[in-house]
């Protein structure tokens, strides 16, 4: 059975929750923003933000290379669990 997925478009102003980033697996993930923890690494690329997923998994943006809205994709089991075992 072949399945489409598709997202609901670019997030502006992403700062963190649920998404599919570009080029970053198969899931949608509950994402979290760390680029300021980095500090200097990121002052490299202007624009650039790393962000971290409740299950480990890391991904980046650009303002080219937007998080986008997770759409029909699956999320991620990992980050389903980590979140209840937080609520």
């Amino acid at each position: 059975m072949n399945v489409s997925h598709m997202s609901g478009g670019p997030i502006k102003h992403f700062a963190g929750a649920w998404a599919k980033f570009p080029f970053v697996g198969s899931r949608a993930h509950y994402w979290h923003d760390i680029t300021k923890e980095l500090g200097a690494l990121t002052d490299i690329a202007k624009g650039y933000r790393l962000f971290a997923a409740e299950c480990g998994v890391l991904g980046g943006t650009t303002q080219r290379v937007p998080a986008l809205e997770m759409g029909n994709w699956p999320k991620c089991k990992r980050c389903e669990a980590a979140l209840k075992e937080a609520a």
